[in-house]
């Protein structure tokens, strides 16, 4: 939920759909630790309501994550996710 109230409306019109962050800092503040926070992202990337645009650990930054719709199509021959839609240490699934 603590993603969602990220999601804003600009004053022109856009929305920041495809650039959701939260620095670690935040992620302890509202989780405890980061592995708590881990696994609630794992679950909803894998069911298909979040995805990764940057994967901050390679660069030292924040994570950007996008909200995405593919969770409609959970269960079905559409459902698809790509590697990149995955955190970096759960791509082995």
């Amino acid at each position: 939920m603590h993603l969602k109230s990220k999601f804003t409306k600009k004053p022109d019109g856009t929305i920041n759909k495809d650039d959701i962050s939260m620095p670690r800092k935040e992620i302890n503040e509202y989780y405890g630790s980061y592995e708590t926070f881990a696994k609630d992202l794992d679950s909803l990337t894998e069911h298909g309501f979040i995805r990764y645009i940057v994967h901050g650990r390679t660069g030292r930054q924040c994570n950007i994550y996008s909200f995405s719709d593919m969770w409609q199509k959970y269960d079905t021959e559409e459902f698809k996710l790509h590697s990149n839609d995955l955190r970096i240490t759960n791509k082995k699934k």
